[in-house]
């Protein structure tokens, strides 16, 4: 089985995998690949119809049959198909591992990834206890003698650590242990560079280390450790900063199995005699697979004819790329100083485990509070699953979701509108590209009612009821005109309904009222000198409250009172020179604070004394 995703990278990966099992005697039949099929005929590509993977290399397009591509190639197929069940799956081929318990099993994947998490061409996401359940449960069927499980992806080594345990017959290794990027190769500036056509990588390390050693050996005379040794050597490339360390996890001693037995072998590669040594020469760097996309728009830039439509729809590329890095990267940050301080928030979101264990012990938390972030904040794609550990670390922290969701939506009050930050339809249909807090919009529930945002339900419901009566549609059915004045009248019984159905209910309006008090806050908080902590505040106590004071650059003060923190809902608690806060939600909380004089301002982010 070969799984990938919709990128140059991974698709031309495995194109090769698929015909290097041909070419070992492979049938047709015994073979399923997962391929998004998008880029052979992609406008972008410079042979049309054609995919390679390193810089001389033939075409490894021609001739793949592709069994699942497009929307159909999921983690409920993927799962389906190895578990041979033909009747959970929906679209593709229909083909599946329908193998016996004298069989040997290869799994190649090629993807993103992130800690603990896989991606997927179409949503949702591939967690790591979901695919070991899995393949306990192939195990369990007794449908196969081994199997052996190449991984393809940044981090990848998460996905097995500590919770792939021995005895199921299974042999894996991965691109990266569980903290590194995996990389790309045969990239733009990299020696040997790809053709000059090309603006893209052609590989991933990793994938190209094993495929381009099974290419030129005798597979019947080299064994998987073998080969392991060799790809790691060369992925780790002489340990400098352009590679990553290879790891075996599982049953070890499988290792000791021929390659032969589960790729075949080329009979031109024959009279080839192993030598123990890799005689294929690493490139000069690589490139980490995370920035690649980076890497192909900007030498699209690079090469594009100035004031050319090409070379602006690069820069607008590579805008889009580095906005939504920055707006995953730094909500991902203030969300953890929310929630831990500034300073355990910071350094929460970056610890790591000891080596051994798994990324978390919860897991379906883990997939809550992703969705959660996701729902606020945005899709985090391909570059942002490097912050599943940061997620991962909150819930073995003991977070609880309705936090997660009260910080995200203080972090996050808008989504940049670019493919990289939206979410796709199937995914949430309640969030658009550009998500607005109802602060950003022009009127909220209250003014389209013309209520006080303490008014009663009495008084809202008697100030629905008047403004129904006057714009109700069939009321507007018997006027005479049928201008745009009725179609602005119907537009705002719309509105009417919609702010009555929030304001009605106590449960929707608190959480309206709680969204609108935070967006008003944080949508000041676009030129923020810097994140303070209570900590970090000076504080003088003149007998009726307690003075808050950080100094800006200026010379004049950031400041706030303890009256002015009640209002908010915090209460302010000093033992000696310690300063902490209450808040009747539990919930975490910030401030924007304006200098006294200029025109910086700085976010006192609250975190809550639980005792």
């Amino acid at each position: 089985m070969m799984i990938d995703e919709p990128s140059s990278l991974d698709q031309a990966d495995v194109c090769h995998a698929h015909q290097i099992l041909r070419k070992g005697g492979l049938k047709e039949e015994n073979i399923i690949v997962f391929m998004y099929d998008d880029i052979a005929f992609d406008e972008e590509n410079p042979r049309p119809g054609v995919i390679i993977n390193s810089p001389h290399g033939d075409d490894v397009y021609k001739g793949v049959s592709k069994d699942y591509t497009g929307e159909d190639v999921t983690v409920n197929n993927f799962f389906a198909a190895l578990l041979g069940n033909k009747s959970a799956l929906t679209g593709g081929s229909g083909k599946v591992v329908d193998s016996g318990p004298n069989d040997h099993i290869f799994i190649y994947y090629s993807d993103h990834g992130g800690p603990g998490m896989l991606g997927m061409p179409t949503n949702p996401y591939l967690y790591a206890i979901d695919l070991i359940e899995v393949l306990k449960k192939k195990h369990a069927s007794g449908t196969y003698k081994s199997l052996v499980f190449y991984l393809e992806a940044c981090e990848s080594g998460s996905i097995f650590e500590g919770l792939l345990p021995e005895g199921l017959n299974i042999y894996a290794t991965t691109a990266s242990n569980a903290e590194e990027s995996s990389w790309g190769t045969y990239c733009p500036g990299d020696i040997p560079s790809p053709p000059p056509e090309y603006e893209t990588c052609l590989g991933d390390l990793y994938s190209v280390a094993w495929m381009e050693d099974s290419d030129i050996h005798n597979l019947r005379a080299e064994t998987l450790h073998q080969q392991y040794e060799s790809v790691k050597q060369r992925t780790v490339n002489g340990n400098s900063i352009y590679g990553s360390h290879v790891m075996q996890y599982g049953d070890i001693g499988l290792s000791k199995n021929n390659l032969f037995l589960y790729l075949g072998t080329n009979p031109a590669n024959n009279n080839f005699t192993f030598l123990g040594k890799n005689s294929l020469r690493p490139s000069s760097k690589a490139v980490n697979q995370r920035d690649a996309d980076l890497i192909h728009f900007w030498d699209k830039f690079r090469k594009a004819p100035q004031g050319s439509p090409r070379k602006a729809a690069a820069e607008k590329q590579i805008l889009d790329v580095m906005s939504h890095r920055m707006h995953v990267d730094s909500s991902v940050k203030l969300i953890g100083k929310l929630l831990f301080g500034v300073e355990k928030g910071t350094e929460l979101i970056s610890s790591v485990r000891p080596a051994g264990q798994p990324l978390v012990d919860d897991w379906n938390c883990l997939k809550t509070l992703v969705r959660t972030f996701e729902m606020h904040c945005g899709s985090l794609s391909q570059y942002g699953m490097k912050h599943m550990r940061s997620f991962a670390n909150f819930c073995n922290a003991g977070l609880l979701n309705e936090q997660m969701a009260e910080a995200s939506a203080q972090a996050c009050t808008t989504i940049p509108a670019n493919p990289w930050s939206s979410l796709h339809q199937d995914k949430l249909e309640l969030y658009s590209e550009n998500k607005q807090h109802p602060a950003m919009v022009q009127e909220t529930h209250y003014e389209v009612l013309n209520v006080k945002e303490d008014a009663s339900y009495d008084e809202i419901r008697t100030s629905y009821r008047s403004a129904v009566l006057s714009l109700h549609p069939d009321k507007l059915l018997r006027t005479s005109e049928t201008s745009s004045v009725n179609q602005r009248s119907g537009d705002r019984f719309l509105k009417v309904q919609k702010a009555w159905e929030i304001l009605s209910n106590s449960s929707s309006r608190l959480s309206y009222d709680k969204e609108l008090r935070n967006s008003r806050r944080d949508i000041l908080a676009a030129d923020v000198a810097e994140d303070l902590s209570l900590d970090d505040m000076t504080v003088e106590d003149d007998g009726e409250a307690l003075e808050l004071f950080y100094q800006c650059r200026c010379g004049d003060y950031f400041s706030v009172d303890s009256f002015e923190l009640q209002q908010m809902g915090y209460s302010l608690l000093r033992e000696g020179i310690s300063i902490s806060a209450l808040n009747a939600d539990t919930l975490p909380g910030s401030v924007i604070l304006p200098c006294g004089s200029c025109s910086l301002k700085a976010r006192l982010v609250i975190s809550i004394d639980h005792n």
